[in-house]
């Protein structure tokens, strides 16, 4: 039906977007002003003297790398390098098994 209806899937494409705009907004909400998460033990919640139980706050580090990548993605990409030499390497590793063969 999206495919068919051109109204429907521009629609489809407003609510996608609108979604995505909540979610971005909060992880950027739990990476920079964090979340309350109660402390736990081996025997459940951790409580205070009056018996309350205990809350810690806590931060998304992995939520604001994940936007810094994509919101700046020259700064904060992965970085890898490739080395382009490994083909002459190999034939170099190849030639010199050879020359062993030979018993060169």
């Amino acid at each position: 039906m999206k495919r068919e209806d051109e109204d429907f899937s521009e629609a489809w494409k407003a609510a996608m977007d609108q979604a995505v705009d909540t979610l971005e907004a909060e992880a950027w909400r739990r990476g920079r002003d964090g979340y309350d998460e109660y402390v736990t033990c081996k025997d459940g919640l951790v409580l205070d003297r009056e018996g309350k139980p205990v809350l810690q706050r806590r931060y998304s580090d992995s939520l604001l790398t994940t936007l810094l990548k994509a919101h700046r993605p020259e700064k904060y990409r992965d970085r890898s390098t490739v080395d382009m030499n490994i083909n002459t390497d190999i034939a170099a590793l190849i030639d010199e098994g050879r020359r062993r063969a030979r018993g060169g």
